[in-house]
């Protein structure tokens, strides 16, 4: 129904009103530039020469013996179970029987990202598996407060070579160890082996604060096949700038300005407050001398990191 009347400083105050509610409903939903930054995939693998070997970081015989599985578990093919997202989950990571978990929780403060993480154990191979999230809302209430969805962002941990902390100076042994998180629509689950699912949540400055509700689902060939309830606890304040600057050291990745910038743009938008502007000299030149050329380069470079710097809008300036 639309309803029209004539009175001009009334039309001005309800045309007002509709577009601030506007303005505000959009910036709360507007994807988050932490997200925005970040790419979707890492490179591709390169081959390595016959003489490397493979080693494991963990000893998963064990643990296969000693875990528990129940019928529903085998019927659908996998075990799900969580750990800290600091801990290291690796391709063969088998879970204890006091890591499975149906629900998980998270608190954080306005503003503040926020990572969920859970682990998909094979107990046979499934393919085609994806990670939905429905509304994630304050209470069960149709109009309630929620997260917008544009505020999540689901991946999956890739594991890239790396040299093995097993190897002697002299071996050439290699393991795997978690690097990237890629935005996945669908991936396989092999058998016996780990696969980590990596939410992170932006929190909203405006958002209400209280308990927020919602459901992560799995599903295999577009399936339902699990549930997980989600609880996120959103705290009533906002984290204050330190008055000092945080940094990383060697955080320098990519050798040109887009992603130097998207990279510093991450680091900002997860509290880092001031970006490195330090940089390795490296001499170019065949004969391996610094001469002018080296000089040249390095000048070039160190003002290319610092007017990238000062475009990432750094909290403390450099």
């Amino acid at each position: 129904m639309i309803i029209s009347w004539k009175g001009g400083a009334m039309c001005k105050i309800v045309f007002l009103i509709l577009l601030v509610l506007k303005v505000v409903t959009d910036s709360v939903a507007e994807v988050p530039e932490g997200f925005k930054v970040l790419a979707d995939e890492g490179p591709d693998y390169i081959s390595l020469p016959a003489e490397w070997k493979e080693v494991y970081n963990e000893d998963d015989k064990k643990a296969v013996s000693s875990l528990n599985v129940t019928n529903e578990e085998k019927e659908k093919g996998y075990i799900i179970f969580a750990k800290h997202y600091l801990d290291k989950v690796y391709e063969n990571t088998v879970p204890s029987n006091n890591e499975k978990v149906n629900k998980f929780k998270a608190f954080a403060s306005l503003g503040e990202y926020e990572p969920l993480t859970f682990c998909l154990y094979g107990l046979k191979k499934v393919k085609n598996i994806s990670i939905e999230l429905g509304e994630v809302k304050l209470k069960d209430d149709k109009d309630a407060d929620a997260i917008p969805v544009d505020h999540f962002d689901i991946r999956v941990v890739r594991l890239v070579r790396v040299r093995s902390r097993k190897a002697e100076a002299s071996q050439k042994i290699y393991s795997w160890e978690p690097f990237f998180l890629e935005k996945k629509l669908k991936f396989d689950l092999e058998t016996g082996r780990t696969k980590q699912v990596w939410i992170t949540v932006k929190i909203h400055e405006n958002i209400k604060a209280g308990n927020y509700f919602g459901k992560v689902v799995v599903k295999t060939e577009g399936r339902e096949t699990s549930s997980l309830d989600l609880q996120i606890k959103v705290l009533p304040f906002k984290l204050a700038t330190p008055n000092i600057g945080f940094t990383l050291s060697k955080a320098i990745v990519g050798k040109d300005e887009e992603t130097m910038l998207n990279c510093f743009i991450d680091q900002r938008e997860h509290g880092i407050s001031g970006g490195e502007t330090s940089v390795d000299v490296e001499i170019k030149s065949r004969d391996q001398k610094l001469s002018d050329d080296d000089i040249t380069h390095f000048t070039k470079k160190s003002k290319l990191i610092m007017d990238t710097v000062k475009k990432a809008n750094f909290p403390i300036k450099s």
